[in-house]
């Protein structure tokens, strides 16, 4: 693996959430692709994983795309996996008592 530069974003294979996804855009906008490829990568994979698009997919890690492709198309990808992120959250959560049940 590549070693990390001060600049880039969070280690998207142990964590991806949001915040992980959005600072990756940003890292690559600011230092491009190359530097990121790994991260990238993962969370490309996890978008495929999520259904998000196989086309925007394709693109932002196809090196014979303009630069400004592959950023859209990354950019793309990190906006519907922020909406998908914010949907799963707002979905109702668990209570803890019907976790634990206590008898009596």
């Amino acid at each position: 693996m590549n070693e990390k530069s001060s600049t880039q974003g969070p280690d998207l294979a142990e964590k991806v959430n949001e915040r992980a996804a959005e600072a990756l855009l940003d890292a690559v906008v600011t230092d491009g692709f190359d530097p990121h490829s790994d991260l990238v990568a993962a969370f490309v994979s996890e978008t495929q994983r999520l259904h998000i698009s196989d086309v925007l997919a394709a693109v932002t890690l196809d090196r014979h795309q303009p630069l400004v492709a592959r950023e859209r198309a990354l950019g793309r990808l990190v906006a519907a996996y922020c909406r998908i992120v914010e949907k799963e959250a707002t979905a109702a959560p668990h209570s803890t008592s019907d976790l634990f049940t206590v008898a009596a």
